[in-house]
């Protein structure tokens, strides 16, 4: 009978985490695509996750900028508004990666990484604002 409590508890316990991992799942999305997502999306978050002297350099159009090494860094993203799909990215992937538990924690339930960050879109020779 324990053994069948048991085995119970963490079937459940499995079937849990993988629906919530499943309902935060963060899509990493190259720049074509990610450019088509943000396209067919209505209303969204856009973030540019680099430094601020990064950002004066060029960053998406509509794109809010939230430090990644300031100290109210997931503070700030918390203020989201988590209804709407996030669009977010750094310089080359690694911070933004870095982010990833972050917004699982937060809540974020749609959410949409450019994969090869700004530096990639700009040698896809995406459009920017300087």
């Amino acid at each position: 009978m324990k053994l069948l409590l048991t085995s119970l508890v963490l079937t459940f316990t499995v079937m849990t985490l993988s629906c919530q991992s499943q309902n935060n799942a963060i899509k990493q999305l190259e720049a074509e695509a990610f450019e088509q997502k943000l396209k067919q999306t209505n209303t969204y978050n856009l973030v540019d996750i680099r430094t601020p002297d990064e950002y004066k350099q060029g960053h998406l159009d509509k794109a809010v900028m939230i430090d990644y090494y300031s100290n109210d860094f997931k503070n700030e993203l918390n203020k989201l508004d988590k209804s709407k799909p996030l669009f977010y990215y750094c310089a080359s992937g690694g911070r933004s990666g870095k982010t990833i538990p972050i917004l699982q924690e937060l809540g974020f339930k749609e959410v949409y990484e450019l994969k090869v960050g700004f530096n990639g879109w700009r040698n896809a020779d995406k459009p920017f604002v300087k």
